[in-house]
């Protein structure tokens, strides 16, 4: 668990309420306000709305009076709210700006912190590569300004990434040296942080005793302070090491219904299923498992749509009632838990596309910012160079400031070029990269987790034909076996949306064919011959053409559809034409239908897309790509 870097501190909720009243009820001058807008922030908890209100206000009176610093730090609550909220592309754009007010006004507190932002953030959507750079950066920054205690909740950020990483050994050094630091200065909130790791790690690594040590300070540090966040955590980590690692599970169970008292004080719905999550995993190993379901019961019933806990919850169901003899149940979470597993994959390679184009992002603000220092340094040598020029001759200075200016926009037109080529080559790399990813899924899926379900089918049938077995069992077997049968079939299904064989096997124009066959309305013609085109084209129009024949059914609601593809050596053309309901391409922008990625692929192969559409009239879309056939 990363110890999440915010300037937000959650203290009482009653702090947050007075402040308002004062902003309400008192008369203040505009610094004045900005700063109770401050505090209001850094006090109001967990209440991400009430965070955005308040840091909006804050944010827009900063920039009425021009206050850098300020509009940064309110830019960094937008973005940690974004970050709660798992809107990252929000946040980084926050965290972005942050960042260059902070470069503008050379603010080293303030660029720690936004690498900080930046780390955890990376953290959060598992790119830890990036995460311990931007830590790194920070730690740099708090070292030359002599901040210690930040330096030390930096060195835990870090050690918590390389725990995660099950990289103890680096993960110990780091802690070691915030820990030094954190008793040095008697920093309790420091060494709730040190010691939570060290005790996960012990934990890890068999030393139980120890972990108990450690977890129990915790404890005892977060009563002093009235910190319950971290206590909460302690208190989970102490049932868990008394269940899997002690094996006393009277202590694991005292535990974890601490934590269930602790969620009742938070009223937090997370904290709720986590509770009972750890109470159902200890009633599993005791084989406790009507006490097991029903605990995991009242977490589900909290969170049904949180894929990590629903993963761990549905098979404790599952498993439950299994032993309990409640077949159909079991079935029905066996089901949710293979559903969520299907969703945990989607989820995967939806993450590794969006940390492509988030990195894409952040590099290019980087850019930014090492050039605004560049030209800012050029600014100042240029204006000395035009002070002395100003001194002998005012006709000369003209001409080299006509010289400047005509130069600077040969420059900039040059650098938009530049940037135009960098988004195209940048749109490629993700679109290889989801090319890629699919083959690599649709293979796994079609080659190992297909196999292995054919082979335990072939074990069912050699089971079924045993002479001793009775009429139900048989019956029941056939039944299992009919839904294996199913789930291949669905298998095969997944795998061939993911990337249809026939595509790679024998080309595009079979692969359409086969698609259109399997739509009704569809009808698809072709002009050309069968020679292959290169393999990322091939994919890309096949899947340009699932997208558009998919918008004709499930937005247009067309009963007709044709395709008509035709390639020779000049140009491959794509058209797909509906009698659906159309729509006006100037007025209406269709959401989610996927034209944007439609545009995106095409554009990043130098294509070109035309929609055709009014209202009752269907829809035709057309693609071209020069150059067809090698």
């Amino acid at each position: 668990m990363l110890t999440c870097f915010a300037v937000i501190l959650a203290i009482q909720a009653q702090k947050a309420d007075s402040l308002i009243h004062v902003l309400n009820t008192s008369v203040l001058t505009a610094a004045g306000q900005i700063r109770l807008y401050k505090e209001i922030c850094n006090h109001i908890g967990d209440d991400t709305e009430q965070l955005i209100l308040y840091a909006e206000k804050g944010l827009a009176l900063a920039q009425k009076e021009k206050n850098k610093i300020m509009e940064a730090e309110f830019y960094q609550y937008l973005g940690l709210a974004a970050d709660e909220k798992a809107d990252f592309q929000k946040a980084f754009a926050c965290f972005g700006k942050m960042l260059d007010l902070a470069a503008e006004t050379n603010a080293g507190e303030l660029q720690a912190a936004a690498y900080i932002s930046f780390g955890v953030s990376y953290c959060k959507q598992n790119n830890y590569t990036l995460g311990v750079e931007y830590f790194l950066k920070a730690l740099a920054i708090h070292e030359r300004l002599g901040d210690k205690k930040m330096y030390s909740t930096v060195l835990n950020n870090i050690a918590a990434v390389y725990r995660t990483l099950n990289n103890n050994k680096r993960a110990v050094y780091y802690l070691e040296k915030g820990r030094a630091i954190v008793e040095e200065m008697n920093d309790p909130a420091g060494k709730c942080g040190i010691y939570y790791n060290l005790g996960a790690i012990c934990y890890e690594e068999g030393r139980y005793e120890e972990a108990v040590e450690y977890e129990l300070k915790v404890v005892e540090i977060c009563r002093s302070l009235g910190s319950r966040g971290y206590e909460f955590a302690a208190m989970q980590a102490l049932a868990q090491i008394y269940s899997e690692g002690l094996k006393v599970y009277d202590k694991a169970e005292e535990y974890a219904r601490a934590c269930l008292q602790l969620a009742g004080e938070f009223d937090s719905p997370d904290k709720w299923v986590v509770a009972w999550k750890t109470l159902a995993n200890i009633y599993r190993v005791q084989e406790r498992y009507e006490a097991c379901d029903r605990a995991a019961s009242k977490a589900w019933e909290i969170d049904s749509l949180s894929i990590d806990s629903g993963l761990d919850l549905t098979f404790d169901i599952a498993l439950s009632n299994i032993f309990l003899g409640n077949k159909e149940k079991a079935a029905a979470f066996f089901r949710k838990y293979y559903e969520m597993s299907k969703q945990l994959n989607d989820k995967s390679l939806h993450d590794s596309l969006t940390e492509m184009e988030v990195r894409y992002e952040t590099e290019k603000k980087e850019m930014r910012i090492t050039l605004l220092e560049k030209e800012r340094a050029l600014y100042t040598g240029l204006s000395s160079a035009l002070l002395l020029i100003i001194l002998l001759a005012f006709g000369l200075l003209f001409f080299r400031h006509r010289l400047n200016v005509q130069k600077r926009r040969l420059a900039e037109q040059q650098v938009e070029k530049l940037e135009q080529e960098k988004q195209l080559i940048a749109a490629r790399a993700v679109l290889d990269g989801e090319n890629a990813e699919r083959s690599r899924l649709a293979r796994d899926l079609h080659d190992g987790l297909g196999g292995m379900l054919f082979l335990i089918k072939l074990n069912l049938k050699e089971i079924k034909s045993y002479s001793m077995m009775e009429a139900s069992d048989v019956e029941h077997l056939g039944r299992a076996l009919g839904i294996l049968n199913e789930s291949i079939g669905e298998l095969r299904r997944i795998a061939h949306h993911i990337m249809p064989e026939s595509l790679v096997r024998e080309g595009l124009k079979s692969s359409v064919g086969d698609f259109c066959r399997a739509v009704p309305g569809a009808h698809f013609r072709y002009a050309g011959s069968d020679a292959r085109l290169d393999s990322s084209l091939e994919i890309l129009l096949y899947r340009c053409t699932y997208e558009l024949v998919n918008n004709a059914l499930k937005h247009a609601g067309a009963s007709n559809i044709d395709i008509q593809l035709i390639v020779d050596k000049e140009l491959i053309a794509l058209t797909v034409c509906d009698d659906g309901i159309g729509f006006d391409p100037c007025k209406t922008r269709v959401s989610g239908s996927g034209l944007d990625n439609i545009y995106t692929r095409v554009t990043a192969a130098r294509g070109k897309l035309n929609i055709c559409s009014s209202p009752g009239q269907g829809t035709e879309v057309s693609i071209e790509i020069e150059g067809g056939q090698p």
